[in-house]
């Protein structure tokens, strides 16, 4: 018998902002699956294969920026949700979690689909909850209540992230009963956050003969902060380091920074180390970065948005700010502005220290031979304006950091964990929520790794995958830590043949093929017209030959 702890649960997650609910089969979740097909506002995807449902949740959730539900099985199914759960917990992504378990008294009792679920995935949500779905006594239907409501409550609060909900039911299934009632949604507010100013006015005065680095990790557009950072930018004493998952457009020699930091010999750092460092976002792509920043020893070190603990990625944290970024860069670029103005020209160069490093170290693109580096050149700047790029991890992520392109409406990764894993469902979720052109860049390996996005069925016309086949994992070729190991081609890269024609045709994709610059921009035209279907690009190139290409166009100046 259904009881009304099920119907709860759905008619709270259509109040908390939910209106996808991404489902797959099982016999001890169709309660749930039942009763989530009763409520006609939600909208059911059914995805057969549970890590790719999760990673399809996720990227709907990034990019429409409101939480998605996940209905599973018992058993091993939940565990299956995991990689994609750890990545919204890392990013910050609300993901809710629901499944369906054996009572408790059958847990380790040998039943089939049986295992310990309550904490199966305990480090990498927010909270989780155990719940009897089939209980129906009135103090146990408040307690379920007020459970359903903290959780969804957390999930929200910033900073946003999974939570998990397992449903204890019987199997029991019935058809017959259908309830009709309001439900409890406790709302949650959260005041304002209001802003120290006297601590931005003092920082600011201290800031206007120091030199200040602005470092943007992965982030969601924001308008607000798009524009103050327009003003910061140009302030003679402040440097800029945004990676394109920042989602700010900048200027773009922003972004301009491996190419800059890899010539750089440690001896000359001085002369371009900051004084004060304030950051935001999440996790850099740059280790590059992240190494140089790790030998400054800055007066100041803040970073600026919500976290649930203290990260201190380069070691010399001094102030966190539990706060909203755009409101503080506002606040404190106008102050700074108006100060450097009074000082008449006491501000360090320093933005114009850095300029001229960039304009030394910028990569010669017109000379490059057939490679990654200049087929990916190539393609992001061929992309239309309005594009929302998924760029998968390993090589493709990186690439894009380097590469100067008129950067799309959007760019998304899974930088939370940085996985191989889940890259095409990502950006098949995304592209169900996005009008637009949705394309993916993927690597041969990651995509070899995540056929379930292909499986699954759900691409859209507007989706487009670019596989860069370079025979294998590239990236190992590259780093210093894997590129001169004798096992690396047989165990890390992994050379391997892409069989991407015959998946396109499988599963319904048109299929375009390039080996060469010329190959690649005659159909790049075609690829990108939106038609009838979604589109795969095979793009080929000399695999142990691209490390090279980019060591040298890296390095030599």
């Amino acid at each position: 018998m259904p009881s009304e702890i099920l119907h709860d649960i759905f008619s709270l997650l259509e109040q908390y902002g939910v209106n996808f609910v991404v489902c797959s089969p099982g016999s001890r979740n169709a309660a749930l699956l039942l009763e989530a097909e009763r409520n006609e506002t939600l909208r059911k995807l059914v995805v057969t294969d549970e890590r790719a449902a999760a990673f399809v949740a996720l990227g709907i959730a990034t990019v429409q920026r409101k939480p998605v539900a996940l209905v599973c099985t018992s058993g091993s199914a939940l565990l299956n949700y995991a990689p994609a759960v750890a990545e919204a917990y890392y990013q910050g992504v609300p993901l809710v979690v629901v499944s369906a378990d054996r009572p408790l008294e059958w847990i380790d009792q040998d039943d089939s689909q049986t295992i310990r679920q309550h904490s199966a995935i305990s480090n990498i949500v927010k909270r989780s909850y155990d719940i009897d779905g089939e209980r129906e006594e009135e103090t146990y239907l408040w307690y379920a209540n007020r459970l359903l409501n903290e959780g969804l409550a957390i999930a929200l609060k910033p900073k946003e992230g999974p939570v998990h909900f397992n449903i204890h039911l019987s199997g029991d299934v019935s058809e017959s009963r259908h309830i009709e009632k309001d439900v409890r949604k406790v709302d949650t507010v959260y005041p304002p956050q209001r802003l120290d100013n006297a601590f931005i006015k003092d920082l600011a005065e201290e800031a206007s003969s120091k030199k200040i680095m602005v470092v943007a990790g992965f982030m969601p557009p924001d308008n607000r902060l798009q524009k103050a950072m327009s003003r910061l930018e140009r302030l003679p004493n402040v440097c800029v380091m945004a990676e394109t998952l920042s989602n700010l457009h900048l200027n773009p020699e922003a972004y301009c920074i491996d190419p800059a930091l890899f010539p750089l010999p440690k001896v000359q750092e001085g002369k371009y180390m900051p004084e004060i460092i304030i950051s935001f976002g999440g996790a850099l792509v740059s280790r590059k970065l992240k190494e140089f920043l790790r030998r400054c020893r800055p007066g100041r070190n803040l970073y600026v948005g919500y976290s649930d603990g203290l990260v201190d990625c380069f070691q010399s944290m001094t102030d966190r700010l539990e706060c909203e970024v755009a409101p503080f860069i506002q606040t404190f670029s106008k102050l700074l502005e108006k100060k450097i103005e009074k000082e008449e020209g006491r501000a360090p160069g320093f933005r114009e220290t850095w300029h001229k490093l960039r304009e030394r170290h910028a990569i010669d693109f017109k000379s490059l031979k057939w490679s990654d580096l200049q087929a990916l050149h190539i393609l992001f700047n061929a992309l239309p304006a309005e594009t929302n790029l998924f760029l998968s991890n390993g090589t493709s992520v990186r690439y894009n950091q380097i590469i100067p392109y008129p950067l799309t409406h959007c760019v998304w990764a899974n930088r939370g964990v940085s996985g191989i894993e889940g890259s095409t469902s990502t950006a098949v979720g995304g592209a169900l929520v996005y009008d637009k052109l949705t394309c993916l860049v993927s690597g041969d390996m990651s995509f070899g790794y995540d056929l379930g996005g292909l499986a699954c069925r759900l691409a859209p016309a507007t989706m487009r995958i670019v596989v860069v086949d370079n025979g294998g994992g590239d990236i190992f070729r590259f780093i210093n830590a894997t590129k001169s190991l004798s096992i690396r081609e047989k165990y890390l890269s992994a050379d391997g043949e892409v069989p991407a024609q015959s998946l396109a045709e499988t599963f319904g994709w048109s299929y375009f093929y390039a080996d060469s610059a010329q190959t690649l921009r005659d159909q790049l035209e075609e690829f990108f017209e939106i038609d009838f279907m979604p589109k795969l690009l095979h793009i080929c190139t000399r695999g142990r030959a691209n490390a090279r290409i980019l060591t040298k166009s890296l390095t030599k100046k």
